[in-house]
């Protein structure tokens, strides 16, 4: 932040409307701009002749989106923040969206889980991590493969230092009695059967997650079906959730195996 810098924010919560104002009213006090130039803005944002009249308090969702996004991207701006800004939107306002941000020449700072949107905007990831924050001067798609790839080769890594799962000798150490070295035999023989049973999954669920993802680069080169593509989405995001699930079961099982 510094003195020449003009912040912005989206708020997907809708906080900062006066909802007995009419639409175009509302802008025009935001922004200045005369009827004809708010009147445009709002016909980009797709909104109507019979909406600019209408009280925000009886807009939906996605349409005080839309007027929140309209505002900001016509003021002067040069720090916008956009928490979810496309939550609410239907396709043809996402599309609007991308196209407005892209045409803004300031900074963009934009937490959201629509890898689209971000795949089309973003130019650098931060990643929170050991409660410290990462830069990668990259796109996210990028980063998202670079990361997975990692934790491939760290997974094989740790095989290959350790041996095969089943090498490992299991020590007795001093004056335990039997049963507590066969306790423990047993214990590891479970995190054996388990660590090959996610490893079996993992390598599944990566072939699942690389097909979907060609699958949703091709249609995004394609014709815009939106019910295919929510549910090539929801195909993707649920491969993800269950990686990163399996991700952190196996780390954790690798530790106690190798502390064991």
């Amino acid at each position: 932040m510094g003195k020449s810098v003009v912040l912005g924010e989206y708020r997907q919560f809708h906080d900062a409307f006066d909802p007995a104002l009419p639409v175009q009213e509302w802008l025009w006090r935001e922004t200045k701009m005369d009827d004809r130039d708010t009147a445009a803005v709002l016909h980009r944002f797709l909104f109507t002749r019979n909406d600019l009249a209408r009280p925000i308090g009886t807009l939906s969702g996605g349409e005080k989106s839309r007027l929140q996004l309209a505002r900001l991207v016509t003021s002067k701006i040069s720090f916008l923040i956009l928490d979810e800004p496309t939550n609410h939107l239907d396709i043809p306002s996402c599309e609007q969206l991308e196209e407005m941000l892209e045409e803004f020449d300031g900074t963009l700072l934009v937490v959201s889980h629509d890898r689209y949107f971000l795949d089309r905007l973003v130019t650098r990831v931060i990643e929170v991590e050991d409660r410290g924050l990462v830069s990668h001067p990259m796109g996210f798609t990028e980063w998202w493969r670079a990361k997975r790839d990692a934790g491939r080769r760290r997974r094989r890594r740790a095989l290959v230092e350790h041996g095969p799962l089943g090498s490992a000798p299991i020590q007795g150490g001093g004056g335990a009695s039997l049963a507590a070295t066969k306790e423990r035999e047993r214990e590891q023989r479970k995190r054996r059967s388990r660590l090959q049973a996610v490893e079996k999954d993992i390598a599944q669920l990566e072939a699942r997650q690389s097909e979907a993802l060609r699958a949703l680069e091709a249609a995004a080169t394609g014709s815009y079906e939106r019910e295919r593509m929510q549910r090539l989405e929801s195909d993707y995001a649920d491969a993800c959730a269950r990686l990163a699930a399996l991700y952190a079961e196996w780390e954790a099982l690798a530790a106690a195996w190798e502390g064991a």
